[in-house]
């Protein structure tokens, strides 16, 4: 049986962005999934919680920005954003 959990993270893999680098992905034992996105001095972690809210943070050189956002079938701006303008893998 497939864990809720892991059908979080695989419906969430389907709304990220194409063209992005590929996140750690880990879940814990309260089964809280998170996705880790690490690039020099650029980061972000978003946490997906079982009732489709999304808790991201991201750091940005010496900026922040963070927030809760919800997922509703797809990829919130503030985080497909961040992921696109950041993220992208080199070609």
């Amino acid at each position: 049986m497939i864990s809720d959990a892991l059908l979080i993270a695989m419906r969430f893999s389907k709304l990220l962005p194409e063209g992005i680098q590929n996140p750690w992905v880990s879940i814990d034992d309260t089964e809280k999934v998170s996705f880790d996105w690490e690039n020099g001095e650029l980061s972000l972690t978003v946490i997906l919680k079982p009732d489709d809210t999304a808790v991201y943070a991201a750091l940005i050189g010496t900026a922040s920005e963070h927030g809760t956002a919800k997922i509703n079938g797809g990829m919130p701006y503030p985080i497909g954003d961040i992921l696109t303008r950041y993220f992208r893998r080199e070609t």
